[in-house]
């Protein structure tokens, strides 16, 4: 008969084993392009932007590719990042342009995940957060500003170049495609200008 010594075992991490199962059964199972096309549509329906960009992949000094990034009048931005998993969102803080804030895009950011995976705690400071549902619905749970006026005066410091050679990029490629002639037209439905901010500089969002 083989006897077994259990006394020098590890005690077992009970706490970590219980929030792996809810965190396999409680979080809706989505995947990063659920999220990327949840936060581009409440970026352009909430969030004061008039265009948006989805994974637009452009050279740049620091090599920052937002998920999705949003640009209103007089210099606004909103850069979202979505993150399937903890283990993905703590590598994120590893790179350059989340080390020196100053580097990263996005005068206003937010962190996008399914419900329940990350915390506010667990946020960098001043960032905010959106939650997915089932449903690939987003819902902005944390923000650092409140309403129009106060969605500059909290604006982050951003890298200006780098967004700039973002919208020069998008530009460029319309040119190349001879297709850059189609900014000077009216909207093809309303006939009105695209700069519809009703004199506050910011579009329709909250």
């Amino acid at each position: 008969m083989i006897y077994v010594d259990f006394r020098d075992t590890p005690p077992l991490d009970w706490r970590g084993l219980v929030r792996s199962f809810l965190l396999r059964t409680m979080i809706p199972s989505l995947t990063h392009a659920d999220l990327v096309n949840a936060a581009y549509k409440w970026v352009l329906n909430r969030a004061h932007c008039g265009v948006a960009f989805r994974e637009f992949n452009t050279a740049n000094t620091t090599g920052e590719i937002p998920d999705v990034i949003g640009f209103g009048s007089s210099g606004h931005s909103v850069l979202v990042e979505c993150k399937t998993s903890r283990s993905d969102f703590f590598k994120d803080k590893n790179k350059r342009f989340r080390a020196i804030p100053s580097d990263g895009m996005g005068s206003q950011r937010f962190y996008c995940c399914p419900t329940g995976l990350l915390k506010v705690e667990d946020l960098p400071e001043g960032w905010g957060l959106l939650y997915v549902d089932a449903k690939g619905r987003a819902t902005c749970v944390h923000k650092i500003y409140k309403g129009n006026t106060d969605v500059r005066k909290r604006a982050l410091t951003k890298n200006m170049l780098a967004e700039h050679g973002l919208m020069y990029s998008a530009l460029r490629r319309l040119h190349i495609r001879g297709r850059i002639d189609e900014i000077y037209d009216p909207k093809p439905q309303e006939g009105i200008p695209d700069d519809q901010t009703n004199g506050t500089g910011l579009h329709p969002g909250s």
